[in-house]
């Protein structure tokens, strides 16, 4: 029994996390969008961005190897919670 709430425990952890660097990567992205007047730090940013695909990839790796599959509503979940925030943002900027 202990092994299966570590598992599920271990399944969560995964998912999350990948929730988070998927958020902090379409963030990024977004940010990218204003940055016409500053190429240098856009290319230092796109290069951050680009980086965060390696650790995602072994974030589903992870996921497959344990037979799970990140969670589709919580990554639809946090990605309109991440449009709802940078709109009303850009609304106040």
């Amino acid at each position: 029994m202990a092994s299966t709430e570590t598992g599920t425990i271990y399944a969560g952890a995964l998912r999350n996390t990948r929730a988070l660097e998927m958020q902090a990567s379409e963030r990024m992205e977004r940010q990218l969008s204003g940055l016409e007047r500053y190429p240098d730090y856009a290319v230092v940013l796109r290069r951050h961005v680009d980086t965060r695909k390696g650790p995602l990839a072994q974030l589903d790796q992870a996921l497959d190897s344990i037979g799970k599959s990140s969670s589709t509503l919580e990554e639809a979940v946090t990605k309109t919670y991440l449009d709802l925030t940078l709109s009303g943002a850009k609304a106040d900027g």
